[in-house]
């Protein structure tokens, strides 16, 4: 009985200290109040703005405004759904996603099919980076370009969003980009490529929102969107509210990430960075070759300059400097895809 006692008091304790250790949730009512009567120059509609904002940013993407004056953080989304394709490095093809919305999968089709007929191509990249979307049909007709079976992708409600068989499947190497701008049916569909094993995903947790959304009417015109329902992978997993996290983490500044991703060559310093981009003797300087003028001229100078090598010597030339990724994402995702094709063409997959 005294074992038992003294079990049931440990237990009592560790809860009491559990409880004790959890921060308490200031009331709120009790600080709006203190707000308005201490702040100077703090209106209604200014505190009422700030309780809004607050509340949203805490919920995730869970739930959003929509109309003229609604709240947003998010940059607005890049008007195409393809707003990008190039191949990069001579062998690697570049999609970059703006919105996934109607017309997305043909678009990526068409660019790949373009791209690939006039390349050597070892891999895909699949950039997601500060995508959105609603349209999760769009997302599983992408998705389907890279899965070569029929079937569940996901569900939406407990009705399944599938894909047909695809004979004609982009198989190679595939490396999907992400940050914690890539919400809603960008997420889906970067969970169900990686899902299907098709594809690894890289950089930074992405921002939530992969649910089905309900639009309720609110008295000033604008309307409250509200994730009222899970998106769920095909074994019935939901996504979860707080978004995806990365196979390869790559943490890079929001700063950063906005100057990697309008241009990825950028040499971006951050704060208290060194570069060595001015130095001369940098891996990229242009490399100098010895002509035989040069050596002519040495010669007459007074230099001790022989036969052989003039016969050596070849006319002067200036190496092209090849450029630098410095997006740290795009970079690791290329040689991701490389890396990876290597390792199929050694198992010749």
């Amino acid at each position: 009985m005294r074992k038992i006692g003294l079990f049931f008091l440990s237990a009592g304790m560790s809860l009491t200290l559990a409880r004790a250790a959890a921060p308490a949730v200031p009331n709120l009512q009790e600080i709006t109040t203190l707000l308005r009567a201490n702040l100077p120059g703090l209106t209604d509609a200014d505190l009422n703005r700030a309780e809004v904002e607050g509340l949203l940013a805490q919920l995730h993407g869970q739930a959003s405004l929509v109309g003229t004056d609604a709240v947003t953080t998010n940059p607005p989304a890049e008007s195409g759904v393809l707003s990008r394709s190039a191949v990069l490095e001579n062998d690697t093809i570049y999609l970059r996603i703006g919105r996934v919305g109607a017309g997305l999968s043909d678009a990526v089709a068409t660019a790949y099919q373009q791209l690939s007929a006039t390349n050597k191509v070892k891999g895909v990249v699949l950039d997601l980076r500060f995508a959105d979307g609603v349209d999760y049909r769009a997302a599983a007709d992408t998705a389907g370009l890279f899965v070569t079976k029929a079937g569940p992708l996901f569900s939406l409600g407990g009705r399944p969003v599938s894909a047909a068989e695809n004979k004609h499947a982009i198989q190679l190497p595939l490396a999907v980009l992400v940050n914690a701008e890539t919400r809603g049916a960008a997420e889906v569909l970067a969970g169900v490529l990686r899902e299907t094993r098709v594809a690894l995903i890289l950089g930074s947790h992405t921002g939530g929102g992969a649910a089905v959304m309900r639009d309720f009417p609110l008295k000033d015109g604008q309307s409250l969107r509200i994730a009222t329902t899970p998106v769920q992978y095909a074994d019935g997993s939901e996504f979860s509210p707080d978004g995806l996290e990365p196979d390869v983490v790559v943490n890079v500044s929001p700063a950063a990430e906005q100057v990697y991703f309008t241009d990825a060559y950028a040499d971006f310093a951050e704060p208290g960075q060194t570069t060595n981009s001015d130095s001369a003797s940098g891996a990229n300087a242009p490399e100098r070759r010895i002509s035989e003028a040069d050596l002519v001229k040495a010669r007459r100078a007074g230099a001790d300059v022989s036969e052989e090598d003039l016969e050596d010597a070849v006319p002067a030339t200036t190496e092209p400097p090849q450029p630098v990724m410095h997006d740290p994402v795009l970079a690791r995702a290329v040689d991701l895809v490389k890396g990876l094709a290597l390792l199929h063409q050694a198992r010749g997959d």
